[in-house]
């Protein structure tokens, strides 16, 4: 669907950084409120994982991990939600959430919903890490098909301090959360494996007590065998 006429495609690519929140809010500075079309984006790098599977962590963990970092993108999400429309944005508005490397998904996403601008945070990034890492922001500049913003940390109004100890208050429950489900998780992997190991000790027991009747059988047929024996 298109935006209103004379309405622009905007994205704006969100994570937990300053300079992703003053992406935010320049982006909220150039704004049609009522007639651009807004898309919330953050991009979820799943190469950390398999670093993490790399370095042999546990299965368990890193579906624990992927699962911590959905639910506090999640939360980003909304978070910027809100907030536009609190500043009183009332076009149309997209949450999205992918998976991949940020550089091209943020591309990838510009050409396939037609984007006519797109406001990105620069990480504070040295020059060695630069080079070695790459910047996504440059990448975006280089390859995406539309007006590209880059923005440093420090753009604003004063009320930005308030929104960040606000998200940093949901990201704290988010983490309780998780350390609730996990306690949970431990609580009923621990019973299951008490209901186990005592199920495993009851048919040890039991194989034992066959055990030692075939033996007392054995026994007593020997027994009687020998006697038959001597009565010969």
């Amino acid at each position: 669907m298109a935006p209103e006429k004379g309405g622009k495609r905007v994205v704006v690519c969100v994570d937990h950084s300053e300079s992703s929140e003053s992406a935010f809010w320049m982006a909220m500075g150039h704004l049609n409120m009522h007639t651009d079309e807004l898309h919330l984006v953050t991009v979820l790098d799943d190469s950390e994982y398999v670093d993490m599977a790399a370095a042999s962590q546990g299965y368990d963990l890193i579906l624990r991990a992927k699962r911590l970092h959905r639910e506090k993108a999640k939360h980003f999400l909304r978070f910027y939600a809100r907030r536009a429309k609190k500043e009183g944005f009332s076009g149309e508005l997209h949450l999205v959430l992918a998976h991949g490397r940020p550089g091209d998904m943020i591309v990838e996403y510009v050409a396939t919903h037609d984007i006519d601008d797109l406001y990105i945070g620069r990480r504070g990034m040295g020059r060695l890490e630069r080079l070695v890492m790459g910047s996504v922001s440059k990448e975006v500049v280089n390859h995406a098909d539309c007006n590209v913003f880059v923005v440093k940390k420090g753009y604003g109004p004063s009320e930005v301090h308030e929104s960040s100890r606000e998200m940093v208050k949901t990201l704290e429950e988010v983490e309780r959360e998780r350390r609730v489900e996990e306690l949970h998780e431990l609580e009923a992997a621990e019973k299951a494996a008490s209901e186990k190991n005592r199920y495993i000790s009851i048919m040890a027991e039991e194989e034992e007590r066959h055990r030692r009747m075939a033996e007392v059988e054995e026994h007593d047929k020997q027994a009687l065998h020998n006697e038959l024996l001597k009565k010969e």
